[in-house]
């Protein structure tokens, strides 16, 4: 009936998880982290490119962005989401060519700085979504597409007493 009780402390260490961060087949990061602790995506995020922006990271199941936390409870592989970004093609032609071509984000302008080229005997005076139209945007203007797009260099013939009619061959 009194017998001794003898405790002993016995100690385990704690799991340690892994997270990766992966581009592709590229690892981009490694962190550490204590099992059932909250890990915080801190870090990488990843710049946009020419043609795609960074979304965030995903398990397979979960997306995350920067700030987000979750319970870390196994090693975990989170790989880069990336959105292709809508893409528009300004083309200018004058002269029946085309001259210059722009690749626009969707949302995004473009400057209309195009260089139309020269045509004796008329004078540039701008821009127009139509062949044979008038000047709807002028040089230098900011515009902003929303489907691919064909722009017109709209010419005015010169004459001698500065008075005359417009005319657009081109």
């Amino acid at each position: 009936v009194g017998s001794d009780l003898v405790l002993t402390t016995r100690w385990m260490q704690a799991a340690k998880f892994t997270v990766t961060f992966m581009d592709g087949t590229d690892v981009i990061a490694e962190f550490q982290g204590w099992d059932n602790s909250e890990f915080e995506i801190t870090c990488p995020d990843l710049e946009d490119t020419e043609t795609s922006e960074f979304m965030g990271w995903t398990d397979g199941e979960n997306t995350y962005s920067l700030g987000d936390c979750f319970a870390l409870t196994e090693d975990i592989t989170l790989t880069a989401v990336w959105r292709d970004f809508v893409l528009y093609e300004v083309s200018f032609v004058s002269n029946g060519e085309t001259v210059s071509t722009k690749t626009v984000k969707a949302g995004e302008g473009c400057i209309l700085d195009v260089d139309p080229g020269i045509m004796d005997g008329y004078t540039f005076c701008g821009w127009s979504l139509t062949s044979g139209g008038s000047a709807t945007y002028a040089q230098d203007e900011a515009f902003i597409p929303v489907e691919n797009t064909t722009l017109y260099a709209v010419w005015t013939a010169e004459e001698p007493d500065g008075g005359g009619d417009a005319s657009n061959p081109g």
